[in-house]
């Protein structure tokens, strides 16, 4: 009988023993909470999430200010999942989180239940509020903005990428002028962004072009009083840019041309005097957020002759008579002819100002034919540094030989 009592014991202390070690390992595997996540942040509040190996009915998240979980500061609780979100914290900073589970929602913070790893989660920074263009160069634009409480970054972002600045001031390489965004960044204690605070645009950016090419401006139209200038659409500056043209007499007095804050695609009309050779040149810009211009090279000069009621072309048997008025500035005139509005045209005389007449007889080697229209093109020219300059030509005239 003791024999039996004591095996009968002996049999309940290992029943016992294999039933706490059952209840050890279920509370072990409750323990595993796994797969940390902050899913989203501002600057007063942060929302995380884990995996969590039981299915209690209640997860306390308890957020701390340093990494080895000493100073509490907040507390949640989630029902049913350890799902987060806890507001009323500082921006900019950075808190350590341990979650732990429990049968409700005041003893789900237990000391013995929260996970032993602790993960850092972070709100945002302060947004931007103030960014200012304030240089350009052929390839790229300087911005600086304030700097954004709680911020270790600074993402900005045009329509050619993304940039990452240490500091509150970015020289960006642009290829497509327009806009674009700053964003403060919040970094984790390794150095990795992850909260991304309020984005702040700017507009109106431009990289500065280099000189303008001389085939890319002109004259467009010339009136009884003046002239049209444009700047040509296939090298024209890009968007936020502007451009202005300046132009006076070569000789003698006369009305100056002078005209800014044309912006893309903008021509310039200006009143000239009359039967004066001008030279003329234009320049494009971008304009700073403090109001100031930021200025590209000059172009070379073109010049031009406004002829006014002094030229005429006349056709009679065998001959073209071409007359004009006297004028300024011009070194020589050279005439052309072709026998086509657009065809080639070929050089039939060349002149001195004061002679205020030319008589074609001939193109080429052959004399003008009767009952032929030929169109005929004046050139003024004149001599700069050895080399004569052409005046732009706006229209041409044409005669029909009898």
């Amino acid at each position: 009988m003791n024999k039996m009592k004591r095996s009968l014991v002996l049999f309940a202390m290992a029943l016992s023993m294999v039933f706490l070690a059952g209840t050890q390992d279920v509370k072990a595997a409750a323990l595993k909470i796994t797969n940390f996540k902050q899913t989203q942040a501002s600057t007063s509040a942060v929302a995380f999430q884990a995996e969590a190996g039981t299915n209690a009915s209640y997860y306390g998240a308890v957020l701390y200010k340093d990494a080895q979980c000493t100073q509490k500061v907040k507390t949640a609780y989630a029902a049913g999942s350890p799902e987060f979100t806890v507001t009323g914290l500082d921006l900019g900073t950075s808190y350590w989180v341990k979650i732990g589970y429990g049968s409700s929602s005041t003893n789900c913070y237990a000391t013995g239940n929260l996970s032993t790893d602790a993960f850092e989660v972070i709100t945002a920074p302060d947004a931007v509020t103030t960014i200012q263009f304030v240089d350009a160069s052929e390839k790229t634009v300087t911005l600086t903005w304030n700097a954004a409480k709680g911020a270790d970054l600074y993402l900005i972002e045009t329509k050619d990428g993304e940039f990452l600045s240490k500091t509150n001031r970015f020289e960006l390489t642009l290829k497509t002028g327009s806009q674009a965004i700053v964003a403060p960044v919040k970094c984790l204690s390794d150095g990795t962004p992850k909260a991304l605070g309020k984005y702040t645009s700017i507009s109106g950016l431009s990289t500065l072009s280099s000189s303008i090419a001389n085939d890319s401006f002109g004259l467009t139209k010339m009136t009884s009083s003046g002239v049209t200038i444009a700047v040509g659409g296939s090298a024209a500056p890009v968007y936020g840019q502007y451009w202005e043209v300046e132009g006076k007499p070569i000789k003698g007095k006369g009305k100056k041309i002078s005209a800014k804050d044309k912006a893309l695609y903008a021509s310039v009309s200006a009143k000239v005097t009359s039967n004066t050779m001008y030279q003329f040149r234009v320049r494009s810009y971008v304009v700073l957020s403090n109001g100031q211009k930021k200025y590209s090279k000059w172009s070379g000069y073109k010049y031009f002759l406004h002829s006014k009621g002094g030229k005429t072309i006349s056709g009679e048997y065998g001959k073209i008579t071409v007359k004009w008025k006297k004028f300024k500035g011009c070194d020589r005139v050279v005439i052309k002819m072709a026998t086509s509005k657009n065809g080639k045209y070929k050089k039939v005389a060349t002149v001195k100002p004061g002679a205020k007449k030319a008589v074609i007889t001939k193109f080429g080697k052959k004399a003008l034919q009767s009952y032929k229209t030929y169109y005929v093109r004046i050139e003024y020219q004149k001599k700069v540094k050895g080399k004569y300059k052409i005046s732009e030509i706006v229209g041409n005239g044409k005669a029909w030989c009898r």
